[in-house]
C-alpha cells in the first residue's frame, strides 16, 4: 500500500468501500458457483446477477432506497437465494 502522506489534495480510498468491494466479489463468486458450476443458470449475466442481489438486499423500513449511503440496501447473499426459492 502506498502512502500519500504530505501530498496536498489527496485522499485515501475508504477502508469500508474496499472491504465492501471484496465481500461483494466473494458473494458474486458464490452465486456464480451455484449458477454456472452447479448448472442452475449456466448463462447468468451481470444484469441478472445485479437484479438478484438488489432483490435479496436487506433494507430498513424507514429508509428510502436507492440512496448514496446504502445503495439498494445491505448485501444479503442468503436473501438472494431465499428470493430465488420464492420464500420472500
Amino acid at each position: 500500500m502506498c502512502s500519500d502522506e504530505g501530498l496536498p489534495n489527496t485522499s485515501k480510498p475508504s477502508l469500508t468501500a474496499s472491504l465492501a468491494a471484496a465481500l461483494t466479489a466473494g458473494a458474486v463468486a458464490q452465486f456464480l458457483q451455484w449458477a454456472v458450476v452447479e448448472r442452475n443458470n449456466q448463462y447468468a449475466e451481470s444484469k441478472e446477477i445485479k437484479s438478484y442481489f438488489i432483490r435479496g438486499a436487506t433494507r430498513s423500513a424507514d429508509t428510502v432506497y436507492p440512496n448514496r449511503e446504502f445503495g439498494y440496501g445491505r448485501l444479503n447473499i442468503a436473501g438472494v437465494f431465499e428470493t430465488i426459492r420464492g420464500n420472500v
